[in-house]
C-alpha cells in the first residue's frame, strides 16, 4: 500500500479534527481548498473492510489517516477504475476523457469525507439509519469548521435524507428541501441549510460508483453546485504530518 503524500493536503485543520474523538478518520482536505470559491465538501458514504483476515489491513483501518490514504490511492494515484472518483470527475468537468492532472486538480480543490464513521464489514453491508444520524452530526460540525459553501452528497436513500432532517431539527437549524425532475430513475434533491447565519447548499446525487449517467448528472451539478477547481497550490498552510 502506498504511503500518504502530504503535498496533496492542507493539514491546517488537523488539530481541530483531532479534538473530535467521534471523527474516526481525518477528512481529506485538498491543498487548494481554502482558496477555492465556493468551498466544496464532497461527501461519500463509507469505507469497507476488504480483507478481514489480514492483520495489516486491520491495523491500517485503525489509523486516523486511513480515509486519506484510501482516497489518495483511488483518486489521486489514478491507477484503478475507482468509479466513485472517476465518474464524479467526469460529471464535474463534463468530459469522458480524464487525465491524472485533472483528477489532481479536482481533489486538490475540495474536501472529501465519508458520512458513515465506521468501516462496513464487507461490500454487501449497508449503513443503518443510526450510522447516518451519527455521520450528519459530525458533518454539520465540519460545515462550520471548514466554512463550507456547498456539499455534494453521494446517495439518495430516504433514510439518509431523513437522518439529515432529523439532525437539523435537533440543532434547530432551518432548511428547505427542493426536488427536481428525475435523472433516469433517481430524483435529485437540493437542501438549503442555514447554520449560524450562513447558507450551505447540499446536493444529493446518485452514488457515482454504479449506474451513474455522468453526462446527465453533469448538467445538474454544474447548474446547482458547480465545483470550481484551482490549478496551482496556493494555500498549503501546513506541512507537518499528522500525529497518530
Amino acid at each position: 500500500m502506498l504511503e500518504l503524500d502530504l503535498e496533496n493536503l492542507d493539514l491546517s485543520f488537523d488539530d481541530k479534527f483531532l479534538e473530535n474523538e467521534k471523527l474516526t478518520w481525518l477528512p481529506w482536505v485538498g491543498v487548494n481548498f481554502q482558496s477555492a470559491n465556493p468551498r466544496t465538501l464532497v461527501l461519500g458514504e463509507s469505507t469497507y473492510n476488504w480483507s478481514p483476515s489480514s492483520e495489516t489491513v486491520q491495523e491500517r483501518i485503525k489509523k486516523n489517516d486511513h480515509l486519506r490514504l484510501i482516497h489518495q490511492n483511488n483518486a489521486i494515484k489514478f491507477k484503478g477504475q475507482s468509479k466513485y472518483a472517476r465518474n464524479f470527475e467526469r460529471a464535474t468537468f463534463n468530459t469522458k476523457k480524464l487525465t491524472p492532472l485533472k483528477a489532481k486538480e479536482l481533489w486538490h480543490s475540495v474536501v472529501y469525507h465519508n458520512l458513515v464513521l465506521r468501516c462496513m464489514k464487507n461490500l454487501k453491508s449497508r449503513p443503518k439509519y443510526d450510522d447516518y444520524v451519527a455521520g450528519w452530526h459530525e458533518t454539520f460540525k465540519l460545515f462550520e469548521l471548514l466554512n463550507v459553501d456547498q456539499c455534494v452528497c453521494y446517495g439518495l436513500e430516504d433514510k439518509k435524507i431523513q437522518a439529515f432532517k432529523d439532525v437539523a431539527g435537533l440543532g434547530n437549524y432551518k432548511f428547505e428541501v427542493q426536488t427536481f425532475l428525475k435523472i433516469g430513475k433517481n430524483t435529485p434533491r437540493i437542501i438549503t441549510l442555514n447554520i449560524n447565519e450562513r447558507t450551505i447548499k447540499i446536493a444529493f446525487i446518485r452514488h457515482p460508483s454504479s449506474f451513474f449517467s455522468w453526462r446527465k448528472w453533469a448538467v445538474f451539478i454544474q447548474q446547482h453546485t458547480p465545483v470550481i477547481t484551482l490549478t496551482s497550490a496556493s494555500s498549503a498552510t501546513s506541512t507537518q504530518p499528522t500525529t497518530e
